[in-house]
C-alpha cells in the first residue's frame, strides 16, 4: 500500500474488535461475522502459563470456529522460554 487511497482500495478488515469483558465470547463474534465479513476479533488477554500448565484447556481457550476468523488469539507473559512453548 503506498497511500491512503491504496489503502481504502484494499479488501482488508479495517474494524477490529477488542474484547469486552462478559461481552465478547463465541456467540457474540457469530452474531458479528453476521453483520459483517469484514471484521477482526481479538481474544481476552491469557497468561502464557496457563497454556502452558493447563493443555486440557486448550480446547477451551483456543477452539474457535471458522465463521469467527479473523480471530487474534492474546497471549503474554515475561519468560521468553514460556511464551515460546504457550505459543
Amino acid at each position: 500500500m503506498n497511500n491512503l487511497e491504496d489503502f481504502l482500495k484494499d479488501d482488508i478488515h479495517k474494524l477490529s474488535i477488542a474484547p469486552m469483558l462478559d461481552v465478547s465470547n463465541r456467540y457474540f463474534w457469530v452474531f458479528l461475522r453476521l453483520l459483517s465479513k469484514k471484521v477482526t476479533f481479538y481474544t481476552e488477554m491469557i497468561h502464557c502459563d496457563v497454556l502452558v500448565r493447563l493443555p486440557e484447556l486448550h480446547d477451551e481457550l483456543l477452539g474457535f470456529d471458522p465463521i469467527e476468523k479473523p480471530l487474534v488469539f492474546q497471549f503474554g507473559g515475561s519468560d521468553p522460554k514460556k511464551l515460546a512453548q504457550a505459543a
